[in-house]
């Protein structure tokens, strides 16, 4: 997560607004994944 983070956050600046948009999807997804494992954990 701190990766894609990080990418977005500095090489995101020369990326075309579809790539963005597909990162932060990625990004997106990716936290809902760790938030669902974060609740299996908790259960």
């Amino acid at each position: 997560m701190r990766m894609l983070t990080y990418f977005i956050n500095r090489a995101g600046k020369g990326l075309s607004p579809s790539r963005k948009k597909e990162q932060e999807r990625a990004k997106s997804l990716l936290h809902a994944r760790i938030e669902k494992e974060k609740q299996k954990k908790a259960a």
